[in-house]
């Protein structure tokens, strides 16, 4: 039985602008029109494209090889998925005009705030951009971005400072506000309060000028209380190198959470094998090797049943689509790992998991 929904408004690692990682979260069947993001890199313009039904019937844009794929190459045949805006979702709609961008204003308008894995633009680009709208909407609303202190710091400073976007967060009344979490601390939503999200700081490389300079990100777990249900959504990250990040996250999940309990884990993958320069990123043999990390971790007596989702994969200049070339790489190095019970498939703009 599905506990969550996720709603993919944008997957991409770029240079897709407007198309970046962004992951609308809602209890499964959730009644209302409330949600969460993870990460904001895309916003209003896609979850406009969904409601006005711009996807093609069992295609996917591709731009490689073909213009258009057939859907089923992305996902494994067992994913629960389907095209648009969720069910639940659609069905609080129902009672709104049928007009896209006022139905469009209203998914946004219940979006109630944002879990930021790290600052980057690619993450953040969209929920900065639709900011305005906090506050020239009829309907007062409040937005609150969460992450940890290095996301929401930087946030703060370098975006939200009246030279590269107006101060919303300080003068805006309160109306969109910064939170700052603590590393492997739970907390309770306030929006769902029988969902609980646990960061987890991990590596994201070095600085480009400054190689000294250690860059982080974020790793969340949601955990539905009444089930013990888990979602685990994964900012950009490479394997531990100074600090035993990912081994810290590994441990934690081991010690509190059954195996057969973690549904999904959505994490970024963002170049294929041959890639020689990975800039603290995974690419499928680092990915699997994680995961494979993550069973032996449990032991032998505890198996998986989840899908692993591969979300920021990085468009470049090839003949084939990369989240293709990079799907079939990640399933066989799982089959030449003995990795068994996982369902691998890619995050695809405008489509919803049920997990």
């Amino acid at each position: 039985m599905s506990k969550f929904e996720v709603t993919v408004l944008g997957a991409s690692g770029g240079p897709d602008v407007g198309e970046t990682q962004c992951f609308l979260i809602r209890p499964f069947g959730w009644h209302g029109l409330e949600s969460v993001c993870v990460d904001g890199g895309a916003g209003t313009t896609q979850i406009s494209r969904m409601l006005a039904g711009e996807l093609r019937v069992g295609l996917i844009e591709s731009f490689y090889e073909r213009d258009y794929e057939p859907v089923n190459q992305f996902f494994d045949s067992d994913v629960q998925v389907r095209p648009g805006l969720s069910d639940s979702t659609l069905h609080a709609l129902d009672s709104s005009p049928r007009i896209t961008s006022y139905r469009s204003a209203k998914v946004y308008e219940s979006i109630k705030g944002y879990y930021v894995t790290h600052p980057h633009l690619d993450h953040i680009a969209a929920m900065v951009v639709d900011s305005p709208l906090i506050f020239n909407s009829p309907k007062p609303m409040a937005k609150t971005i969460w992450g940890l202190p290095f996301t929401t710091s930087a946030i703060e400073r370098f975006i939200f400072n009246d030279s590269i976007w107006p101060n919303l967060i300080h003068g805006g009344g309160q109306r969109l506000k910064t939170e700052s979490l603590t590393d492997q601390i739970a907390t309770t939503n306030p929006t769902f309060t029988h969902i609980e999200i646990t960061p987890f700081r991990v590596s994201h490389g070095k600085g480009a000028y400054s190689p000294r300079e250690k860059i982080f990100s974020t790793v969340y777990l949601f955990r539905d209380i009444t089930t013990d249900h888990c979602i685990i959504i994964c900012g950009d990250m490479e394997p531990d190198s100074d600090e035993p990040l990912l081994s810290n996250l590994c441990s934690y999940l081991a010690a509190r959470v059954p195996l057969h309990k973690i549904k999904a884990i959505i994490v970024e993958c963002s170049s294929p094998i041959d890639t020689k320069e990975l800039y603290g990123h995974m690419s499928p043999t680092r990915l699997v090797e994680e995961l494979s990390h993550l069973q032996n971790v449990y032991g032998c007596e505890q198996r998986p049943d989840m899908d692993v989702i591969i979300t920021h994969v990085k468009g470049h200049c090839s003949f084939k689509d990369p989240r293709l070339v990079i799907l079939n790489e990640v399933r066989q190095e799982a089959q030449r790992f003995g990795l068994e019970g996982i369902r691998f498939s890619v995050a695809v703009k405008g489509y919803t998991f049920y997990l």
